[in-house]
């Protein structure tokens, strides 16, 4: 639904409470306010002042959004950046916040998946086991080098 006649101004009150309600990227709302019927021009005068006022910060939801998928749903950082990327987040910012995700809390999340997955699959022979585990595994995210090796540790 596009509003008409929406001012910058009105915009800019309006992005305001959208970007307060919770962290947003630069891309949703260009998104929204294109839904407003906005010019890209107008667009982005309207993501620059509410960078200004620190409304908004690509780098800030990067940082929240990693740090939820990985806590929350135990995600990979493949699977992390691929979604980072599809919400135009800079590549750099992008490797930032995933370097800074803890190793030892990682490494937990893809054991506890592991875990878990292996309790649903205890029918299975071992070998479909395993496959049906490194295809759940790179689904969420996680790199076939530590897929193999956490697969390793865990059956041989």
């Amino acid at each position: 639904m596009k509003l008409k006649n929406i001012t910058p101004d009105e915009a800019l009150g309006k992005a305001q409470k959208y970007c307060a309600y919770q962290e947003r990227c630069s891309f949703e709302v260009r998104r929204k306010m294109y839904g407003w019927g906005l010019a890209n021009e107008q667009i982005d005068e309207v993501i620059s002042e509410l960078e200004k006022k620190n409304f908004l910060s690509d780098e800030r939801f990067a940082a929240l959004f990693v740090r939820s998928k990985v806590n929350q749903k135990k995600w990979g950082k493949l699977k992390i950046e691929a979604e980072l990327i599809a919400r135009n987040i800079e590549f750099g910012i992008i490797q930032e916040q995933i370097a800074n995700i803890d190793v030892d809390n990682y490494n937990e999340n893809i054991n506890a998946l592991i875990d878990s997955k292996t309790k649903e699959l205890e029918r299975f022979e071992p070998i479909i086991k395993i496959q049906k585990l490194n295809i759940y595994l790179q689904s969420k995210g996680y790199e076939p080098d530590i897929i193999i090796r956490t697969i390793k540790q865990m059956f041989y």
